[in-house]
């Protein structure tokens, strides 16, 4: 299971990743396949031979990912092997217990985890975040090499104005309100410093309209 995929051709690839659910491929043998991902693909140093060579950006390594060619990346992107958020109502969730090493019992319990492929869009959370607003939007990184890993497949770190906006902001009235007083105790705290990054001002004038501030009756 850990060689099949990188020796089908693409049209059998969508089966292939059909099949990871349909034959209960272990979540160990999900993060086997991206470790075996991550060791054949690395080339120490700044020189990676042969392909594509991608360098993780966001902590200045120098460690380099090499897939080969365009297709391969392709293909590595479509197996659902990527650790990521999910809501409680997926019924495809894990109870990341892979995740405890690293970021520690109380998150895993507050949060699932489940595999997705990254044919999506999906992004690295912004440092320091509330764990309870993430959704399978955002990659957990699990192994060492994750984050060089699904960056060198063209996944970004969201900035945390775009995050605030988007969830927080324009999501204010579907978060419970627990989860809402929080999130919006720590954004008021940040405000000050988002202001000053790209797309700051906008949120801030967004902050005026948003009914954030609750009366007596515990009503926005």
């Amino acid at each position: 299971i850990l060689l099949l995929p990188l020796l089908v051709g693409e049209e059998e690839l969508g089966y292939f990743s059909r099949m990871f659910n349909d034959c209960k491929v272990s979540d160990l043998e999900r993060q086997a396949l991206r470790q075996h991902v991550c060791t054949n693909a690395l080339r120490g140093g700044s020189g990676g031979k042969g392909g594509d060579d991608k360098k993780g950006s966001s902590n200045g390594s120098s460690r380099t990912l090499s897939f080969g060619d365009k297709k391969h990346e392709k293909i590595l992107k479509k197996l659902p092997i990527f650790q990521c958020y999910v809501t409680p109502a997926d019924d495809r969730m894990h109870n990341g217990a892979a995740a405890v090493g690293v970021y520690g019992k109380e998150e895993v319990e507050t949060k699932q985890v489940a595999f997705r492929s990254l044919e999506t869009t999906k992004y690295l959370p912004p440092a320091g975040v509330m764990k309870e607003l993430l959704q399978e939007d955002f990659v957990m990184n699990v192994l060492p090499m994750d984050q060089v890993l699904v960056e060198s497949l063209g996944v970004r770190r969201m900035g945390e104005v775009e995050f605030y906006r988007k969830y927080v902001v324009e999501r204010f009235d579907h978060l419970d309100p627990s989860t809402r007083k929080r999130a919006t105790l720590k954004l008021l705290s940040n405000l000050s410093r988002l202001v000053l990054l790209p797309g700051g001002p906008a949120l801030r004038e967004r902050l005026k309209v948003v009914r954030f501030l609750t009366n007596a009756k515990n009503e926005s």
